[in-house]
This record gives structure tokens, C-alpha cells and sequence, in this order.
């Protein structure tokens, strides 16, 4: 315990003279006082000199130090399997292993009892823990972060040791150096079972092509037995195949070529016909989806002048393989006769020819992507874009970096993180007015000043979607990219985003709506819908409602409620399956409706491998120096736990500041004191 002031104690000193002055000045020179006795005069001067020197003490704010020590015990974090692989049997040997000594590990550890699937819940958490996968990594996530700096005496995981999901845990840091106890769980045994282990497939191919799929599958126990594998579409079969088991544990990798000749989302499924001795048929089948589309989008780069930006365009566009680009300069450009689905000008407009472009793309009411350059003649834009005006350019270039703006909202833009060391590129100098409603998804950055001038627009008139950049030089940055990265993922996925966004054309329906088209089991529908009036202004006061019928056409009907401008809905988790969906309003005495699909997989990730891995727990324990126990010995894990000796609690010692002019006791005191020399002054007749 310290005694210290929060002022300098030196000032005790003058104030203790200056109190002893004024008590000599009231009992000695006084003349008053000179009738009382000798006794009386110094019992009053010395109540008033030791009240007036408590309080002088009280000025200079003396406070108490104390060091407080608190014992705290290591904590035992136990981490129980909740996946659908781990059986009740293996959570009830967890249980009587440790349930039965639980009063004695209470009084050495703080048990904190936690369950982990695809991620960690504590068993206070009031979330549901998703059974479909098991990821162990995320075990040491939660003790990096859950535990961070605290005294974790051991760790105890109880599991089958199957991991289908996440990362390898025995190369993830959990920043703490507790021992690991491992209890292994599960049949470890190898059964007859025939599975699918793995399917690879495309998820988009186009109408009449044609696609692989790759299948990796597994044979236990069946040796010098023959597996028939069947490839299916919407139930049909499309080619069969033949497996001769030649060992006990044989993998095969089959490849199946597939035409693409229906349109739409196409449902596929692998099954392999149960064999004779199979105990989980489970894994027997795999079902993917694959979209088909009946065309791809049609791009075309048109430059008024030859420019490497025009190629950069078509490289990074090309990476997509749901568009047909082409470029050429406008001179030697004609219409397509299949259509045209978005049209890139670069240097528009700069002579006649590029006006003839211009009329023939306006006509056929095409997107158009404008990339201004130092030939393209601004005027002739603005009577193009209606709005758009160049104060001040005369002509002139200037050098500009590009800035993510915030609030764009159109797709999503994520920005480079080093977009300050790519090149700046040549904007037209003047100040830029857009007279048009419009969304900036970059700013002009000069030199390090941060400007609001917009870079790189976008904006719909009409239903006509388009975009203005304002800068040329792009292939600057496509090749800055990959310098900085390796790669030009950055530069490529924008310009992508950018053409998807620009080529896709909206339907002008009163009544839309955002559905999922396909989703995982247990994860729940968001749906959101708009509707407009008929001045195509957003409304949300009519009721719109919403039917999902499932394949054995039980109908389940919702209402949209309003959000903001438009409705939300939210239906939770659905059984896997195809659902119908059907969302009608009426509005002014007319009824508007959509309609759509909704398909919910099936996830078996848990069902396809039911083997319990105990190698993988023993691998991981040596790596950990840990210990593995099994069903026979789980009562001696609790043994083991007891005699721990590096799980000892912590002392936890904390400083405590207590002020002293907070004692009321004191207070009291100095009262007391004033109070009897007042007492004593009347009674021998002053005041």
C-alpha cells in the first residue's frame, strides 16, 4: 500500500505555518481569548490546527495505492464434433468421460464447453450451428480469437477427425502453446461402400457445345466386384460406364463429354447402383447444376483511330467466355446481321464515319461505352450525350490517376489497393459538367490532390444504359496491373463487370423481382421485389405476394413487406428440391405477375465420407505434442487433465487508486473537530 498525493506534499508545509499563524493569531495574540485558561486556549488551538491541516492535506488530493491480487484458473477449452457425422454414440462417450470427474476438473480448470461444424458456437451462443460441414481449422481460429491473451490450460477436441471443409488446422497459429488432447471418436473401419468423392464441372456452357465432366470415385472393400456409374439429366439417363474393382481400395477418375442441348439451368446427377454389402448408399449419387445459355453477349470495339487501348478492351473482355468480342477501327466496322449486345467507342466522335456508326447504333438502341481521347471532338459529344458539356479544353490534355468513388452502387467495384502507383492516364483539361442522372465510379486524382471531378460514369436514359470514360491510356494500366500483381485480374474483372452490367437489358416491367435461382440446403431465401406505377416511379404501398410450390405441388404462399422504396422478403431455410415461384400485385385494377424457378441442393458433404480419420488426429497430435485417446481409454483423459501441471491458474494483479477525500469517516473527523471548538468557544461565552 502506497500513500501519495496528485499535488506535491511540499505544500503541506506552508500550509501547515500558515494554519499555525492563524491559530497563534486566535488563542495567543488575540486579546479576546486572554481571559480563558491556559488549558482551554490550547485544546481549542489544537482542534482548529488539526482541522485546518486535514484540510489542507484534502487540497492536494491524497489518494491510497494498493496492489490487488486474483487468482484466476485455466481455462479448459473443450470442442465437441456437431456435424452430422458424429453420431450420438460418440457424444455420449464424450460425456461419461468427462461429466463423471467434472467436479474435480471445476475445481482446477474453468471448463468452457464449446461445439464446432462449419464454424464454433459457445454454448452460450443463441445462433444455430450449421451440421453440413466439418471444418476443423476453424478451431484454432476460435482460439486465436476467442481466447486471445488468456491462460488456456489445455485444449480437448472430441471428433470422427473428418474435415470436408476449410483449411488444415495443423498449419493454422491459435497463438497459444497448450497442450491438445484429442479424443478420436467414429468407426475407423473400413466398410464395403462405393462413393463419389469428387465432380468437377463447368458452371456455364453454351447452347449446342460441348462439356466435360470429371468424377473421382471410391471402392472399398469390394474387390473383384463391377460398379455401373450413370450420368443423368432431369432423371434421364444420357451414357453409362462400367468400374472393375481390382483392390480393396480402388479409385478410378471417369470423364463424361456432354452436349449442351437444352436452355436454362439443366439438373445433372452421377449415380452408382448399390452394391451387394453397401452400408451407406448416401454417397451413391451427386447431383450439379449447369446454365446453359442460347447465346453468348456480343461485344464489339470500335476505335475511330488504331489504339493499344482498343486491344487491352478485347484481351481483358475475351477472358470471359460468355462474350463474342471483336474490334476494328469505324472504317472498316458494319452492323452484324445476329445483332450487337454492347458497343465500345473509343475516340468517338471524331469524323463522319463515326457519326454513321453513331446513327446506326442509335437506331438499333445498342449500349454504348464511350472512351474519350484526345481525337475524339467533344462537341459533337455533348450533342450525343444531351447534358454532357467541357469548359475550358480547347483541345488541351491533362494527366489524371484514377480514384474508387464511394456509393457506387451499380456492381460490385471492389478497388485496387495500389491504384496510386498505376500511371496516370490523359484526361481532357476543363471542367467536366454532366447534365444527366448518372453514377461516378471513379474520380480524378491530379498528382496526390483528390478532385471531385468524375473520371469513369455510368447512366441509363430511357432504358439505354451507357458509360463515359473520360481518359485514354487504359493499356497503361491492364500493363502496370500485372507488373504490380503478376496478373491483370484487377484491370480484367472490371472491364468484365463493366461490359455485364452495360449489356444486359432490364425488362420495363411494373412488377420486378430479385430471386435466388439456386441455393444451399439451410441457407435461408432473400427475395426482393419493386414496383412502379405508371410513371414508372417506385411504389410499395400495393400488397405483393408470393407463392413457392415444391415438386409435390404444395403451395406455400408469403407476403412482401416494405423496405424503403421497394418490398423485402425473407422465407428461411426450404428442404432441397425445385420450387415454382409466383409473385403477383394489382395496382389501379391491373394485375402484374412474375414467375420463375428456385432450386435448393442438396449438401451431402457430411454423407459422402463416414470413415473416421484417426490418422489425421494422430498427425495433428504429434505435430501439437498432444495425446490421442480412443473410446476404450476416454476415462483416463480426465486423469491426465488432473495431473497437468503446466495448467496452473495466474495471478492477475491490479493496481486500485482510492481517493481519500472519498472517506466519509474523514469528513466526519474534520466536523467533529470544528464542531466541539464552536462547542467549547460558546460555552465559555465567545463567539
Amino acid at each position: 500500500m502506497e500513500f501519495s498525493f496528485e499535488y506535491s506534499p511540499f505544500w503541506l508545509l506552508p500550509g501547515a505555518l500558515m494554519a499555525l499563524g492563524l491559530v497563534w493569531w486566535l488563542y495567543i495574540a488575540y486579546r479576546g481569548a486572554m481571559d480563558w485558561p491556559r488549558w482551554l486556549r490550547s485544546v481549542l488551538a489544537s482542534l482548529r490546527w488539526v482541522a485546518l491541516i486535514l484540510l489542507v492535506g484534502l487540497l492536494l488530493k491524497p489518494f491510497l495505492m494498493r496492489w490487488i491480487n486474483e487468482f484466476e484458473k485455466p481455462i479448459l477449452a473443450v470442442y465437441e464434433d456437431a456435424s452430422d457425422s458424429f453420431s450420438e454414440t460418440d457424444r455420449s462417450t464424450l460425456k461419461s468421460s468427462l461429466e463423471g470427474r467434472l467436479n474435480e476438473l471445476d475445481e482446477k480448470y474453468d471448463i468452457r464447453w464449446m461445439h464446432f461444424a462449419e464454424g464454433v458456437e459457445d454454448s452460450a451462443a443463441s445462433g444455430e450451428l450449421s451440421p453440413l460441414y466439418s471444418d476443423l481449422g476453424t478451431i484454432k481460429d476460435h482460439l486465436a480469437n476467442r481466447f486471445y491473451n488468456q491462460n488456456i490450460g489445455a485444449v480437448v477436441i472430441a471428433t470422427d477427425g473428418i474435415q470436408n471443409k476449410g483449411i488444415d488446422p495443423r498449419y493454422v497459429d491459435d497463438g497459444h502453446s497448450s497442450p491438445y488432447f484429442f479424443l478420436a471418436l467414429g468407426d475407423s473401419s473400413l466398410k464395403p461402400d462405393a462413393g463419389i468423392i469428387e465432380v468437377l464441372n463447368n458452371k456455364l456452357v453454351f447452347l449446342n457445345n460441348t462439356f466435360q465432366v470429371k468424377t473421382r470415385i471410391a471402392i472399398d472393400q469390394l474387390e473383384g466386384e463391377v460398379a455401373r456409374v450413370t450420368i443423368e439429366r432431369d432423371g434421364e439417363p444420357i451414357e453409362e460406364r462400367t468400374i472393375e474393382v481390382k483392390s480393396d481400395h480402388w479409385v478410378e477418375e471417369l470423364r463424361f463429354d456432354i452436349t449442351a442441348s437444352d436452355a436454362g439451368l439443366n439438373r445433372y446427377s452421377i449415380r452408382i447402383d448399390p452394391m451387394e454389402g453397401e452400408l451407406n448408399l448416401e454417397n451413391n449419387a451427386a447431383s450439379f447444376f449447369i446454365d446453359v445459355l442460347d447465346n453468348r453477349i456480343r461485344v464489339h470495339i470500335i476505335a475511330s483511330v488504331p489504339h493499344p487501348d482498343a486491344g487491352a478492351l478485347k484481351r481483358a473482355v475475351e477472358k470471359n467466355e460468355q462474350y463474342e468480342v471483336s474490334a476494328s477501327t469505324a472504317a472498316d466496322w458494319a452492323f452484324p446481321e445476329d445483332g450487337l449486345d454492347l458497343a465500345v467507342l473509343h475516340g468517338f466522335p471524331s469524323s463522319s464515319v463515326d457519326q454513321s456508326v453513331l446513327q446506326r447504333l442509335n437506331a438499333e438502341k445498342v449500349p454504348i461505352w464511350f472512351v474519350v481521347s484526345a481525337k475524339s471532338n467533344l462537341n459533337q459529344l455533348s450533342r450525343q450525350l444531351e447534358g454532357f458539356s467541357l469548359r475550358g479544353a480547347r483541345g488541351r490534355m491533362d494527366l489524371a490517376g484514377g480514384l474508387m468513388a464511394s456509393g457506387f452502387n451499380l456492381f460490385n467495384a471492389s478497388g485496387f489497393e495500389s491504384m496510386n502507383r498505376l500511371p496516370p492516364l490523359n484526361v481532357p483539361f476543363g471542367e467536366l459538367t454532366l447534365g444527366f442522372q448518372h453514377q461516378v465510379l471513379m474520380h480524378q486524382r491530379i498528382g496526390t490532390v483528390e478532385t471531385e471531378r468524375p473520371l469513369w460514369v455510368f447512366y441509363e436514359n430511357n432504358g439505354r444504359k451507357g458509360s463515359l470514360l473520360m481518359a485514354e491510356g487504359l493499356w497503361k494500366w491492364r500493363m502496370s496491373n500485372y507488373q504490380l500483381k503478376g496478373d491483370s485480374k484487377w484491370f480484367d474483372e472490371l472491364v468484365s463487370k463493366t461490359v455485364q452490367y452495360l449489356s444486359v437489358r432490364q425488362k420495363r416491367t411494373r412488377l420486378q423481382l430479385k430471386v435466388p435461382q439456386r441455393i444451399a440446403e439451410r441457407s435461408g431465401v432473400e427475395a426482393s421485389a419493386e414496383l412502379y406505377n405508371e410513371s414508372f416511379e417506385l411504389t410499395n404501398e400495393p400488397e405483393v405476394s408470393f407463392d413457392l410450390i415444391n415438386e409435390k405441388e404444395e403451395r406455400f404462399s408469403y407476403t412482401f413487406k416494405p423496405d424503403a422504396n421497394g418490398y423485402a422478403l425473407s422465407i428461411g431455410n426450404l428442404e432441397p428440391g425445385t420450387y415454382k415461384w409466383q409473385a403477383e400485385a394489382s395496382m389501379n385494377d391491373e394485375v402484374f405477375s412474375e414467375s420463375g424457378e428456385l432450386i435448393v441442393s442438396e449438401i451431402k458433404a457430411e454423407q459422402s465420407v463416414t470413415r473416421a480419420n484417426h490418422d489425421f488426429l494422430r498427425r495433428w497430435a504429434s505435430r501439437e505434442e498432444g495425446t490421442v485417446y480412443y473410446r476404450d481409454n476416454a476415462s483416463t483423459m480426465a486423469d491426465a487433465l488432473l495431473n497437468l501441471e503446466q495448467a496452473k491458474p495466474q495471478v492477475i494483479s491490479e493496481k486500485q487508486w482510492t481517493e481519500i477525500i472519498e472517506w466519509k469517516w474523514l469528513m466526519a473527523l474534520i466536523a467533529l473537530l470544528v464542531s466541539i471548538e464552536w462547542f467549547l468557544r460558546k460555552y465559555h461565552g465567545s463567539y
